[in-house]
């Protein structure tokens, strides 16, 4: 028997103080199935560019974080739902 729940991935811990994050691109949407250390997002800080990965495998229900807005770190980027075999 499978159990689902619901999983938020929230924006880590930057690293060298950074506290925020531009969100330049949302690279998932509401339905998408999605793999672990799939690219969500691509978020640019006053250091670098990156994209940031899901820890988590699952369709995508809920997408919280907005392109062309700042993130604070501990804010919700996405929600997922996982499927426990």
């Amino acid at each position: 028997m499978s159990n689902t729940r619901v999983e938020t991935f929230y924006l880590a811990d930057l690293g060298e103080g950074l506290t925020e994050a531009f969100v330049q691109e949302i690279l998932v949407q509401v339905g998408d199935i999605i793999e672990m250390f799939a690219p969500v997002a691509v978020i640019e800080t006053e250091k670098s560019t990156v994209e940031i990965t899901s820890p988590f495998a699952g369709t995508v229900t809920r997408v919280a974080a907005r392109p062309d807005e700042y993130i604070n770190v501990g804010d919700p980027v996405i929600e997922v739902e996982v499927t426990d075999e």
